[in-house]
C-alpha cells in the first residue's frame, strides 16, 4: 500500500539534517508488523539514483509492531551523494521476512537551497 508522506513545510534545505516520520500500513489499512523487516528509503533525481538510506544508515524502526519508521538524511550522506537542490522522487520500500515487498510511501521531494550552503 503506498502513500503519499506530507513532508513539513513542503521543502527541505540542502545541507540540513532531513528527518521523515512514516507508518507503514498493510493493504487494509492496519499499522504493518517491521519485525524483522529490511527498510529501504531511496532518493533520486529525475534521472539517476542519488542515495539509499537502509536500516542502520539512515532509518531506524520506531515501534516494530505500530508500523512506524524515522529515515534521517544527514548533511554528510547529502554531500557524499551529491544530493542538489530541485525537485526529487523518493521511495519507502519493506520486504518482510516472508520475502512481501511493498512500497509504503513515495513522491517527490523538494530540496531547496540554504545561503548557509550557497554562501559558506
Amino acid at each position: 500500500m503506498s502513500t503519499h508522506i506530507n513532508i513539513d513545510g513542503g521543502l527541505f534545505h540542502a545541507g540540513e539534517t532531513m528527518t521523515i516520520e512514516i507508518t507503514c500500513l498493510d493493504a487494509t489499512g492496519a499499522p504493518l508488523d517491521l519485525t524483522g523487516a529490511a527498510i529501504v528509503f531511496r532518493l533520486a533525481s529525475r534521472t539517476a539514483r542519488l542515495l539509499d538510506a537502509a536500516l542502520g544508515s539512515g532509518v531506524t524502526i520506531v515501534d516494530a509492531t505500530a508500523g512506524q519508521c524515522r529515515v534521517v538524511i544527514t548533511p554528510s550522506m547529502q554531500t557524499a551523494a551529491s544530493v542538489t537542490p530541485g525537485d526529487h522522487l523518493y521511495e519507502l520500500r519493506v520486504t518482510q521476512p516472508g520475502g512481501v515487498v511493498s512500497i509504503q510511501a513515495e513522491g517527490v521531494f523538494p530540496i531547496a537551497d540554504s545561503l548557509f550552503r550557497k554562501y559558506p
